[in-house]
């Protein structure tokens, strides 16, 4: 388990001036990319081994009041459970009330640089210290949906600055770009109160990629982003409510 502090920039804050709700999805990998550099697993030190760190899914819920300009707020991370081929780490975010504000789970895999596939790395993996609860008790992660009403696409090109280390789209930016492709209407009258995502291919500086966003019946909003190939490369739903 590690704890780390922040305080919210004028750059990180959203037309309320509080926190970017998908902003803390970043925060909580810069917090667990700290724990790994403290254990030497980080993505530093794999890329001398030729193997990188993987998100493949994601979950994260909103709760009580974001930080607000200048206030300073902490996120806890740890590794709950570890199956040797992938770790689930989860995390809670506190404000400068010392109110949780967001929660959240993801799962992460060691993969071959060159091959691009999982292996299984125990001698990393067991550097975990594994604590035994659940930032969100009862969530588990499933199949998401894989249709819906269409209400909205748009066609994104991915330029230099929504890459990451690994010369792929920032896992972060996929969020971005299929919640702005709802349009600043709905998004300036509606909050973020929950995320679930599953990541399915990478994707590279200079592609073009195709969001299509699509209301289900309970009333959730179906993200899903495609290659220029038509190949589904990330979806996710989000949830939201009115401000």
């Amino acid at each position: 388990m590690a704890i780390t502090h922040y305080s919210l920039h004028g750059t990180e804050m959203d037309h309320t001036f509080h926190l970017k709700p998908l902003l803390t999805a970043a925060v909580f990998h810069d917090a667990f990319a700290r724990l790994n550099y403290e254990l030497e697993t980080s993505a530093i030190h794999l890329e001398k081994l030729g193997l990188s760190w993987v998100l493949s899914d994601m979950h994260l819920e909103f709760e009580g009041k974001l930080p607000y300009w200048r206030e300073p707020y902490s996120v806890e991370v740890w590794v709950r459970k570890n199956q040797q081929v992938r770790i689930f780490a989860d995390f809670i975010a506190i404000n400068g009330y010392g109110e949780a504000f967001a929660r959240g789970t993801s799962v992460w895999l060691v993969i071959d640089q060159q091959t691009r596939q999982p292996v299984i790395k125990p001698d990393l993996l067991n550097r975990f210290t594994i604590e035994n609860r659940a930032a969100i008790p009862g969530f588990r992660f499933s199949i998401l949906p894989e249709s819906g009403t269409v209400i909205n696409t748009a066609t994104i090109r991915i330029g230099v600055n929504d890459i990451d280390f690994n010369l792929h789209l920032n896992s972060v930016r996929y969020l971005g770009g299929g919640i702005d492709a709802l349009g600043k209407e709905f998004l300036f009258s509606h909050r973020l109160k929950a995320v679930t995502v599953k990541y399915m291919k990478e994707v590279l500086c200079e592609e073009v990629v195709t969001v299509v966003n699509s209301r289900l019946e309970n009333g959730t909003i179906l993200h899903q982003i495609y290659s220029d190939s038509e190949e589904e490369v990330c979806r996710f739903i989000s949830r939201w409510a009115p401000y």
